[in-house]
């Protein structure tokens, strides 16, 4: 991608949190700009796929094997 100019935006407007004014001017610059779309597109999709995580819990089980295979790494 070569669109560098706006990569801040990218991120912010995918995760939700670029300020309204920016929002609007962001949005404008990605009717012409099909890097920048692909880009948020792109980290859209990374975020839903991260959050999808955080759904499955780690079972008890799982969790104590874990760490005791960290715990025998560290002795």
């Amino acid at each position: 991608m070569s669109c560098t100019r706006y990569e801040r935006e990218a991120s912010l407007l995918a995760a939700g949190d670029l300020p309204p004014a920016e929002t609007a001017r962001f949005e404008r610059h990605l009717v012409g700009c099909s890097e920048c779309r692909e880009r948020v597109d792109a980290l859209r999709d990374v975020r839903a796929a991260l959050a999808g995580l955080r759904q499955a819990p780690v079972s008890t089980e799982v969790y104590a094997s874990i760490r005791s295979a960290v715990w025998e790494r560290l002795d």
